[in-house]
């Protein structure tokens, strides 16, 4: 694969060797599909279009795959800052439901304890009639 380095060598440096080690492996990682980053690279610095592209969209196509390609192919610079705004908005609804869902898991385990407890006192009172004990008086009976 062609390099072409820019800047001062860093890690966020487009074709940085780091890029490209990532690149391969999260490309190895997530085949089938994931081959297409590594192949994008190879495409772009094959045409000569590397050198336009800047670091954040080399990372955007790293770490977002397919939708990093494409917001980089149809947006630039600005596609890649929108789809990085997106993928943070998701994140955060994905925490957001999970923290609502054990909330209402948390709520509905109490008031099924809650349910269950006045179902056993309602049951105590029930077999102590049954066998005859004068309930009412007892649990009723003014102190």
């Amino acid at each position: 694969m062609a390099t072409h380095q820019t800047g001062s060598g860093g890690l966020t440096d487009q074709y940085s060797t780091i890029a490209i080690v990532v690149s391969v492996i999260i490309g190895l990682l997530t085949i089938p599909v994931g081959l297409l980053i590594p192949a994008y690279f190879y495409f772009k610095a094959d045409r000569g279009e590397g050198a336009q592209q800047s670091g954040l969209e080399v990372w955007t196509v790293i770490l977002l795959g397919i939708f990093g390609i494409a917001a980089v192919e149809i947006g630039g610079r600005k596609g890649a800052k929108i789809l990085w705004g997106l993928a943070v908005l998701v994140l955060l609804l994905f925490v957001a439901l999970s923290n609502a869902h054990r909330t209402a898991t948390t709520v509905a385990n109490r008031a099924a304890s809650v349910a269950a407890a006045h179902a056993e006192w309602y049951l105590s009172i029930w077999r102590e009639r049954k066998r005859g004990v004068g309930v009412s008086r007892r649990l009723f009976r003014r102190r």
